[in-house]
């Protein structure tokens, strides 16, 4: 009877074993699940993320690009109007008094205005 009671205390043991690795497993199963699902849930949320970030770098790219062509457009549309300032700075250039004339006529301007200072000053006393 021994035998037996010790047989049915060793079958009660290995059932509340088996159950406990039952339970065990069935928590682990159900928290694996909840971390799938979290972690689905996060890629679902990071698959959109990086969605909206590869449309926005592509609108970006396509403004910079639209910029850019604006701004080529813009400078190739100057360069004829500088062409244009500097043949007339070349033609105001050629066309410009020699250092002797502006000496020249920089001495005649003051010695006229000194004159009618003192023209004035005789007059005025």
């Amino acid at each position: 009877m021994d035998t037996t009671q010790n047989l049915t205390q060793e079958q009660a043991t290995a059932k509340l074993v088996a159950e406990t690795a039952v339970a065990t497993a069935k928590v682990v199963l159900e928290g694996a699940q909840a971390a799938a699902t979290i972690v689905a849930r996060d890629n679902i949320v990071t698959s959109n993320a990086i969605a909206v970030l590869q449309t926005e770098m592509t609108t970006l790219k396509n403004q910079q690009a639209n910029f850019e062509a604006e701004m080529n457009r813009k400078m190739d549309s100057l360069d004829p109007k500088f062409e244009k300032v500097f043949a007339k700075l070349d033609q105001v250039m050629i066309g410009r008094p020699t250092w002797a004339v502006a000496i020249i006529i920089t001495a005649l301007s003051s010695l006229s205005v000194g004159l009618m200072v003192l023209v004035f000053t005789k007059i005025l006393n």
